[in-house]
Formats: C-alpha cells, structure tokens, sequence
C-alpha cells in the first residue's frame, strides 16, 4: 500500500440511493523528514564526475607543463566560414557576399585579407540532390524538404595580383570604393544563397594591410618583441632554411628569427606569465613560480653574426635576476639550465621570459620551454603534468577503478587544422581587431590531451575517457585523418604503411608504439565542436550550422551535418562502425537548454549521445541575471537552485529523450558536456563580479551542485564533467595560486562535493523515498528541504543526504535496506552554508565514524551534505537484475495484454502504469506486481490510454526499469464512460467523495492517493459516494472513480483533487506581485500564491495597451515592478466631453482583470482587496473602482469605493503611489463561493483632461495586489 494513507476500515455496502458508504480512515502526516533507501535501481553504475581543463591558472599554464605559450613558433591558422548572402558572376568570376561578420569582418579586415586562401562550398539539398528554395517570409532556407548535407566544391580565392584583381579575390568596399565581394576563380560554378562557404589559410607573415584602416596599427607584432621597440630589430617567424637536427625531436616547420640590425644589446621579451600574488587586479590570473622547485629553461638556437656569440636566456621583469649566457653557434643547439624558484614575490609588475643579446646579428629561436625538472620527457609537448594540479585531481578521481572524462574543448575547437592538432606543437593564432599581431595559446595539442589522460589510469578501465572536441571549420577529410590518427593500428617498420597512414605513423613518432590511442582506454568520445546552438553570438568556434547569431537556431541542420561526418567516416574507415557498435568510440552532438537538436537528431539516430550543461544557479545562456545582491534570500535561493529549477529540465530531457526513441527509434545516451555552479557573467563590475563568486564559491552552491549532478544520475545522464579544473575565478575548481599566497590553490566546495561522490559513492544508483519531508514555498510549488541519493554495491551503501535548509538544523530518521554490520563513515562538507574557502580554507571534507542502525535518528546542519557509507547484511553474491526491455502491448476490447523478453537473473517483475506518456518511475499512477513476463491489464480496456515501464525483481532488489515506455490508446470502443464526478465535500479531516451514476454500470472502484504514488483502489460495489478519513488537514487527494460490469471495466473519471480543510481566519487568498520594471507584456504579472484556489494572471481590457515607451518610469526599491495602462487613445483613461464615468469606462474596457477558482468541493468568502495606482508628473485625479461576477451571470458594482487616485510626486527619487483598499464584507454574494469569481479593477478619469499621462498597478511595499478572505 503505498502513498499517503494508511488505511484501517472496511466498507458496509448500503444501496444505490445516493447514501455514502462507511468510511476509511487514514493515519496522521509526520513532522520529520523521512528517508527511506531502496533497493531498486534508478542508474546502472554510473560512472565518475569527469572535468573540463587540466588545472591551469588563466595566464599561468600549470598544467601545461611548459609555462610559455606558442613555443614552437608555428604559422599561424586562419579559419572562417560563412553563410553566402548573395552571389553573381562578375565578367565571367562567380562572386559571393557573406552573412555574419561579412567581408570586412565588421571593419577589422580590409582587401587581400584572405586572397590566395583555399575554400570549401557546402550546401543543403533535398532527397533528389536538389538545392533547397528560400522562404521568403524568414528570408532563409525552407527546411521541409531538407534531407542531406553535402559538398559542393572546393577551390582557391584568387590571389593578390591576379588580373583585374590587383589586391586578389578578398575585397573590402569600403577600402577601395567598391562592393564588399569574394572573388572565385574564373568560370567557377556560381555559389547559391545560403550555402556554407570555409575559408582556410596558414600565414606564416601576415601583412599589415590586411587590417582595416579604422584599427590597422603601425607594426604587426608577435607575441615575442623589442622590449625597446628598437626599429633596427625585425621578429617574424621563418620556415626552416637550416634543417634541425635529429635529436630536436618534432622540430616543426619553422622558428622564431629575431634581426638586429645596429649595434647595441637587445632584450627581447616574451608572453606575459607571472605577476606578484597581491591577491588582486592581474594576480587573478597570472601566478609565481613554485618556491623552492628546481626549473629547466631551455631554448633551441643557432646565430648568424652575432658579436662574441653570446646570447642570455633570462626574464624581464620578475625574476629579472635569473638568468645564464650561451655561446650560441651557427648550427641548432639545445642550450639549458637549471634554477631553484625565489620566493614568492609580493611586489612589482608582470614577469615574462626573454632573450638577451648584442647586435647586430641574426639569432633563431625554436621549441623554447620553461618547465618544472621533474616535469620533463625530453619530449617537447608532452611534459609531465604539474605536481600540485596532479594531485588535486588524483583526490578527486576514485583511487581505484573507472574514472571519469577528461573534456578540454579548447584543444580542437579554436580554427586550427586536424593536422595542427596532432602535432606536438600547436599552429598559431592571429588577430585583426584593436591590435595587429600574434596572440599567445598556452593550451595544448591533442596528443598531449591524450597523454594526460593516459597517465590517469594503469590500463584502459582506469584511465580518464577523453572527450574531444573538433571545431566545426574541420572537413571530411580532416575527420578521416583525426580517426586514422586514433584508431588505426601501425606497421612502423613497413614503408607502405608508412605511405597510407601518415597520421597512424605520426603517433607512432610521438609515442614510440604502434598501439592505438583507442586501445588505451575504455571508450573516447567526440563532440561536433562546443554549444552550436549560439551560431557565433558569444565565441566565433561556437557556430553551428544555422544562420550566424541566430541563436538557438540550426538544429535540423546541425543533424544533416552530423550526418554528413559520420557517414562519410564509416565510409572511409571500417574499423569506424565495429568500434561505435561495441560503445568504445563515441559521438556526442551538444545541445541547450532549450530543444535545438531534436530538429536534427531524426537524421542521425545512432548518434550516441546529447550532451546538455548541467549547471546551477542563474545561467546566462537563458537570459538569467546574475544576483545583484548578497543576501540570505538569494543564499536559500543558491540552495535550491537545482531542486526549483534544474530537476525541472532534466525532466523535460528525460521526456525529450524518449520521444526522440517513440519517433526515430534513436535512444541516446545524456552526457553533461560541462556543469557545476554558476551565476556569473560574461561581463561584470568589480562589484557584480564579487557577489557572484560569493554565492558559486559557497558551501551552498556545493549542496546544489551536488543535488544537479545525483539527479542528473537518476534522468539518465551518464558522462559529465565539472567545469572547470582550473585555478582563477569564475568558473573553476581552486583558488589562485596568488590567494593566501604561498598556500593557494585551495579547492572549492563544490569541488570537494564531487570529490566526495567520485572518492567515496560508487555502485548502482538506488532510489532513495521521503513519504515525509519538509518543504518551502516557492512561487506556489513545494520544494523539498532535503534530498537523498544513495548508491549501493553488493553489501555496501552509500547514501547522501543534502540540506537545503539556510538555518537551523531537520531530524531526519533515515531507514536503510539492511542492517549496518558495523558503524559507518561518515563524510561531511557542513558549516556555514554562506560560507566559501575563497580567502581561508573554511571548508573541507571531514571524516568520522559514526553510529548507524537499520533505523536511524539523525540530525542535518543546514546547508550541508552527508555522505554515510557502512557494509550491511545485503546480500552481495547476488548481482541486481538487469534493466528490462520495453513490454509490447496487445489491445483487446476488455483489456489489454502486456509481454516483454526475459531478463537474467530475474525472478520477478514489476510493471509500473501511468495514464502520462513518457512518465517517470516517481510518478506512476499504479505499479504491479508478476510472477512472469506476461501482463494483462484489465482496467485497460477499449477507449483508455495507459502507458508502462518494466522492471526485473530479484533477491538483490529491483533492476532498472524500461527506458522507453509503451502503450498508448485502445482503440476498441469503451465498456463503460467515465463517471461524472459530483465533487468533494470538504470537512475536518475528512472528504465525502461522490459521483454520478453509469447507465449499465454493476459497481465502481475508487482510486485515490497523495500527489506521489500509485493508487490505491477500493471496490465500493454499487455505492455513489465514499468518505475518507483521517486526513490531515492541507494534504491534497487525487482521486478517480471507474465503473465496471461482467465484460470489465471503463474509462476512469478524470483525475480531480480535494484537501480536507477546518474553517480559517481570514488570510490572503491570492497575491500578485509585478514582475519587470521593463516588461509592460500583459502575460508578465503572475499570482504568487494560492492555497485551494486557482488564480489567473492579470490581463487588461480591450481599452488599455501596453507601453513600451515609459522614460525614467522605475519601480520603488522594494515593489515587484509596474502593470502599466496606458490607453488607446492615448491618454485621459476615457475622458469625454465634460468629464468621464464608470460607465463610459466599462464601455471602454478599462480594466484590469483577474480570476479566482475554488477546488472541488472548496468555498471561499472574499472580504476584501488591496491594491495601489501609481500615476506620475500629472496633476489631475484618476478613480479607481471594483466590479465582479460569479460564475457566468451578471456584473456588480463592490460595496466600496471608487476611490480617488492622487498624482503621484517624486519623492527621494522614486516614484509614489496611492494605495486604496475595498472592504467587501458587507457583499453576500462575496459569502460561500463555489464558482469562478472575475473581478475587474476599472480605471478611469472623471475630468475633461487628464494630460495624457500613463498610470501603473503599484504599492508602495508587498504585492502589488492581494485578494484577502477565508475558505474551507
């Protein structure tokens, strides 16, 4: 007998004259939190939280390894691509002009940009291979007939000083007074609007001209320059004339020349890394070297001409004391030496490595490290990672076992080339924006993001998965080499293999075995480049295949794309197919929050998993905005975050997740590509800035982080990853290194809550129930005050309990499956729930041993998480049942017939029903119990609709259940209809329950349960009504009545709900509160509160509109914002000649209108209403006045009012208003209210001239509107 009730009396049968049958009385409701652990698993052993990053500190790249950035001087790799705009034939040259950024790139780029540049032309065509026509009404594509993606072609942009083309294809208008235009080669096919069109080059000089003239600077600068700006020195970066020598292992193709022409000592710096720890300004993102560690700094060089030969490899700026000279010769040499770190500096500026020599001469640098000794392979690229970083992630990960997945999306996704990204050196990025010139990557290429992993783990299962992202520049061919480069095993002694996969032999190179990086761990994954779904708003490398800053849009074409990839892989490389079929190499298409890839996953459905944020917290990729104010409320709303908002999506995507199954047979796995606390912004205030990072560092964004990440477990997410291992603000896992230096890098809570999941929780998911929790309002909802997720392992558990409570400690009595054979440790992150280790380390993992029965009494601090962990009685030679398949559903008239395949190790069967599509296994109307795999469900006769999961039983407990459910309508007529229910009498504890009689019918069955649960169903004979008691007061009952005869049963009444409730005082039945001082949309103001009363929103009258022109027109500082009215005619809220009335006003419309509804079997009594007009700079008067109906019958004047409305005056700076309240008690027709009530707030003007001026609903302090009475 599950949900609320416990049931105690039997039935007396009495006959169908309308008298009640004998009641049933139920048990009271508890006060306490009650946590009940199952047996029944919700996810199969889901694996470990991964990360994004590997630890590095923002300018300061730790896990790097080499500390300085682009240190093999590589050319630099220019991608871009565009939708074409429009196109033409210019003297027999196919032109385009570009969507997006255009041509000009926004007035950053002039002529010869990218001429002599290599393209791609991509197009979407429709089954037949034909391209797709314009909509002209969206002025884009119509995607109906969408079907494939494709490429069209490729070529080259003619080159500067082809003829007719002095500055070659790439041309800017505005520089050269003509149209913004790219040229293509001469009798080219002529590009359609709306095709894809890539742009790649790689640029060793870049020319100066290329920049626009409004931002074109004097020099284009590399990262490393005169610290002077001596014009008698020229940097640029060179192919190599003298080959390197062998043992410069991957050399790369070119190095770093620097040029002194004059005499006199040069000091040439490079990439700022270091600044002093002060704690503030730059020290957030740059940090020290680690005191007293001995450190390798390193150069390949070679000289021509340089006096004496000498050359320094020193710093500038901090550290500026260190340093040592080489004789530099005319061949490449590795020149190296070693030094112990100084403490940690306090004073001072930024800290850079540099070179030092006299000139003249000319002296080339290449693969230029600076790096811990402990830290060096003797392979330049694939350093060791940083010890601390190394450390704090082994902490993090489970000490044995699987771990999670290593995400570093910035590998692949800035607008490199396949082949830069698995090189050991990475090509080099430029800028054309305020400044000309090389800009400085620290982040690595994918085989050190590969060996990172690798070193994670002793064999395959062990290791970190990684996750890789490829930018959405990369072409087919591309793909193949990334794949080959992965998976394709290699002959290294064989020169034909050698010849057919450079890529494989590349690796070769780089690790020294022919072994795949796919046989080194469990499974990889690769994601189709980062948050498509923003086309280019944010990030250039977030773009999709939608129109550039269409946000949200493209993800039917993101789903041809993806298509198109996979495809065209399988195609190439059969080893592609067998390693997807057996999950070890995997593909992830990112989606948002709100549906973007359910456009496109139709034409991918082996696509193998979606990934989703899991973030907490105000997200600004909806819209949210930060907290602007530090304070308890936005602290309780910090601990709630995932309980109030994001369970919410995770259910919509476990929704959204079986429909794509029910539709395209397509059932995808959910990873989480990036998750954790958030609530800042993009762009914030010093002050902004410090509120947000109080409330993502605090032991209370900890608590809901954790409850986002355990129940994204229990909707089917498996992959996730934190964002981010790193050590800055923001999103990041630990401290600087510059706060409380020396002993910075100190883990975040929200950190430690997943280290305390990864370390201490594994085994399956089981579901943890709470018949009996406290909860809170929140905006009408009731949001649990604790959570509970558990996880167990043959005898073992682990059961987390989390507090959203912001004060105060809650009893919980905490019942397990089996009885502890010993006490259980207990982990805890408690305290101080505002409370964060930002600037002392205030909070960490405490470890204790603590006492535990099989029935616990507990007591939880607020804000906190506990994690007990204690081997039981359970059995564990038993393993739990697998998940069971989904039933096929056989419809017959009287019933229907369930079956579904056998499940292992089974010896029984739950099947769970629901009249929902898509239902969860929390919110099931009815579960039963069965020996075998056959069911037949006799309330699932012709015309109802039911759906139903399948879950395996079995000593060790319940398995999974069905991941998709099926069923659907009978489609055979019904037995019997539903039953009209008469309604609800409402009493003290109690509830008489009545419906009206079915022609035919030979008796009824009443169902009935709490807000969760199945039903319980009595069989009530002929009786027409029941009572239930016992009830406590405030619980709200489902309940349902079915009729039945000898061929079976009907159709169930809708579902209807009634609360037992005594008399009360008189309270606040409804409340408004006026939400967005610049949202004057009429769907914008929503009712906060509503006991057993439905309340509608407010709308206005046909006379009023709303505004969206309100200057200097801003809330009080503690009101909910304004409703304005402004009406049609512009002013005067109808006046007249000599005056306006009421009933000119109600002729008009102007009003403002809102609705009350009792429950069933509910009565309410209106006694009053509370409310204000605010009416600014004017000097007439406004009335207010009340009119109302209930139900559909006639309009009444109230017993009050009008009331007079003052111009409101400015008064400390804010606007004023007049509050006016209508006493309605004396109204009978106000008394016993069943029906709908509608109440109309006219206001109007009674002078002849009212200037025009707007008026606003709006009080002073509170809701803008409260509606005050009583109800039973």
């Amino acid at each position: 007998m599950s949900g609320l009730f416990l049931f105690l009396g039997s039935c007396v049968s009495q006959p169908m004259s309308g008298q009640t049958a004998p009641a049933t009385v139920s048990a009271g409701q508890h006060t306490q939190a009650v946590a009940i652990v199952t047996s029944r698993v919700v996810a199969e052993n889901p694996p470990p939280i991964g990360v994004n990053e590997i630890g590095d500190m923002g300018g300061t790249a730790f896990g790097r390894g080499n500390l300085i950035p682009d240190w093999g001087f590589e050319a630099a790799s220019i991608r871009h691509r565009y939708r074409v705009l429009d196109s033409g034939v210019d003297d027999g040259r196919p032109w385009v002009t570009l969507d997006g950024a255009g041509v000009s790139r926004f007035d950053l780029v002039a002529s010869g940009y990218l001429s002599g540049a290599d393209y791609r032309i991509y197009r979407i065509v429709d089954a037949a291979g034909r391209p797709l026509p314009v909509d002209p009404g969206r002025e884009y594509l119509d995607l109906s007939a969408a079907a494939r993606y494709v490429k069209v072609r490729s070529g080259r942009v003619p080159e500067t000083g082809s003829p007719g083309l002095p500055l070659g294809g790439w041309v800017v208008g505005s520089t050269v007074g003509t149209e913004d235009r790219v040229y293509l080669e001469r009798g080219a096919e002529q590009p359609l609007r709306w095709d894809y069109i890539h742009f790649d080059a790689r640029v060793l000089e870049p020319d100066l001209t290329w920049a626009h003239p409004r931002v074109r600077q004097h020099e284009f600068r590399d990262i490393w320059r005169s610290v002077w700006d001596d014009e008698a020195v020229r940097i640029r970066r060179v192919a190599h004339v003298v080959p390197p020598p062998p043992d410069m292992r991957h050399a790369g193709t070119s190095s770093l020349e620097i040029a002194v022409r004059g005499p006199g000592l040069q000091l040439i710096t490079g990439p700022a890394l270091f600044y002093p720890a002060t704690g503030e300004g730059e020290s957030r993102w740059y940090a020290f070297l680690e005191p007293g560690e001995v450190y390798r700094y390193e150069a390949w060089m070679r000289q021509d001409g340089i006096a004496g030969s000498q050359v320094d490899l020193t710093f500038h700026g901090q550290y500026d004391s260190i340093g040592q000279s080489f004789t530099v010769r005319e061949s490449w040499e590795l020149h190296s030496f070693t030094f112990t770190a100084p403490p940690v500096p306090d004073t001072g500026g930024h800290g850079m490595p540099a070179i030092s020599f006299t000139g003249p001469g000319t002296l080339h640098v290449d693969n230029i490290r600076l790096l811990r000794a402990d830290q060096d392979t003797g392979i330049p690229g694939l350093e060791r990672p940083d010890t601390r970083n190394w450390e704090a992630l082994a902490a993090y990960n489970p000490e044995e076992g699987r771990k999670g997945v290593l995400r570093n999306m910035w590998t692949g996704l800035r607008p490199y080339t396949i082949p830069g990204m698995l090189e050991l050196q990475r090509e080099s990025l430029i800028t054309f924006d305020w400044y000309q010139g090389f800009t400085p990557d620290s982040r690595p290429t994918l085989p050190f993001h590969l060996q990172f992993a690798y070193r994670t783990g002793t064999d395959p299962q062990s290791r970190m998965v990684p996750w890789i992202n490829v930018n959405s520049n990369a072409s087919l061919e591309e793909w193949n080499m990334l794949i080959e480069y992965l998976i394709e095993p290699i002959d290294p002694d064989d020169p034909v293999e050698r010849a057919e996969k450079p890529f494989a032999y590349l690796r070769f190179e780089q690790r020294g075995t022919p072994r795949p990086w796919i046989d080194e761990f469990s499974h990889m994954i690769i994601e189709f480049a980062n948050e498509t779904w923003h086309q280019q708003a944010v990030e250039e490398q977030w773009a999709g295949w939608g129109r550039p800053y269409w946000v949200g849009s493209g993800g039917l074409e993101f789903g041809l794309y993806a298509a198109y990839i996979t495809e065209g892989i399988e195609a190439s490389n059969t080893r592609v197919a067998d390693l997807r079929r057996d999950g070890r190499l995997r593909f992830s298409m990112g989606d948002n929050y709100v549906p973007y890839v359910a456009e496109g996953i139709a034409f991918v459905p082996n696509m193998e998993s979606v990934g989703h944020g899991a973030y907490v917290g105000p997200r600004w990729e909806t819209g949210d905005v930060t907290n602007s104010v530090l304070d308890d409320e936005g602290m309780q709303t910090t601990l709630l975050a995932s309980a109030e908002n994001f369970h919410d999506d995770l259910e919509r995507w476990r929704q959204e997740r079986e429909m794509f199954a029910e539709r395209y047979d397509a059932f995808v796995d959910f990873y989480a590509y990036e998750g954790g606390p958030s609530g800042y912004a993009l762009d914030a205030s010093d002050d902004e800035r410090a509120i947000a990072e109080a409330y993502g560092k605090s032991l209370a964004m900890a608590v809901a982080s954790l409850d986002g990440w355990l129940a994204a477990y229990e909707a089917g997410f498996t992959e996730m990853a934190f964002y981010s291992f790193t050590a800055r603000e923001t999103w990041a896992s630990h401290t600087t290194h510059s706060a409380n230096a020396p002993n910075g890098y100190i883990p975040h809570a929200a950190w430690l809550a997943v280290q305390m999941r990864n370390r201490y929780a594994w085994g399956h998911l089981v579901a943890v129930e709470f018949p009996e929790v406290p909860v809170i309002d929140r905006g009408g909802r009731d949001i649990p005050l604790v959570g509970g997720y558990a996880f167990r392992d043959g005898s073992r558990l682990a059961v987390f309990l989390l507090s959203r409570v912001l004060d105060g400690s809650t009893d919980l009595t905490l019942h397990l499956p089996g009885t502890p054979l010993g006490p259980a440790t207990l982990y805890s992150l408690a305290g101080n729930p505002r409370e964060s280790n930002m600037h002392e380390e205030r909070i960490r993992i405490e470890e204790r041993e603590a006492p535990l029965d099989r029935v616990t009494q507990l007591s939880l601090e607020a804000g906190s998480i506990y994690l007990y962990v204690v081997e039981t009685d359970l059995d564990d030679t038993i393993p739990a049942p697998g998940a069971a398949p989904s039933p096929s559903v056989i419809h017959e008239p009287g019933r229907s017939v369930l079956r579904w395949d056998p499940v292992a190790g089974a010896d029984g069967y739950v099947v769970y029903r629901s009249s929902r599509p898509y239902f969860s296994r929390f919110d099931e109307d009815d579960l039963f119990e069965v020996p075998d795999t056959e069911f037949v469900d006799m309330d699932a006769s012709g015309g109802t609709t039911w759906f139903y999961r399948v879950a395996a039983r079995n000593d060790w407990g319940e398995g999974l259940s069905s991941r998709v459910a099926s069923g659907g309508a009978n489609p055979y007529a019904a037995l019997f209809p539903a039953p009209v229910l008469a309604g609800a009498a409402i009493g003290d504890g109690s509830l008489e329950l009545s419906w009206r009689a079915v022609p035919g019918a030979e008796g009824y069955r009443l169902g009935f349960r709490n807000r969760q649960g199945s039903f319980t169903w009595i069989d009530l004979g002929d009786f027409l009504s029941h009572v239930l008691q016992g009830i406590p007061n405030g619980a709200p009952v489902e309940w349902t009545v079915q009729a039945y005869g000898r061929d079976g049963r009907g159709l169930p009444a809708p579902v209807a709900r009634a609360t037992p409730r005594a008399a009360t005082t008189v309270q606040a039945l409804a409340e408004w509160d006026l939400i967005g001082a610049t949202s004057y949309e009429a769907s914008q103001p929503v009712a906060t509160r509503s006991l057993p009363i439905r309340v509608s929103d407010l709308t206005r009258g046909p006379g009023f509109e709303a505004t969206h022109d309100l200057p200097d027109y801003h809330p009080l500082p503690n009101s909910f914002g304004f409703f304005p009215l402004d009406e049609y005619e512009h002013g005067n809220f109808g006046r007249l000649r000599g005056g306006g009335s009421l009933d000119m006003a109600v002729e008009r419309g102007y009003f403002v209108e809102f609705s009350l509804t009792p429950e069933t079997g509910t009565t309410f009594h209106l006694t009053g209403i509370e409310t204000g007009v605010t009416y600014p700079y004017c000097e007439a008067t406004l009335q207010i006045a009340v009119r109302y109906r209930v139900g559909p019958g006639q309009w009444y004047d109230a017993p009050a009012g009008p009331y007079e409305i003052i111009p409101a005056l400015w008064s400390g700076g804010e606007i004023d208003a007049t509050e006016v309240s209508f006493d309605m008690r004396a109204d009978t027709r106000l008394r016993d209210v069943r029906e709908t009530l509608t109440m109309r707030l006219y206001v109007y003007s009674l002078e002849s001239d009212a200037r025009f001026c707007r008026a606003g609903i709006m009080r002073r302090t509170g809701p803008a509107i409260t509606v005050s009475g009583t109800y039973r």
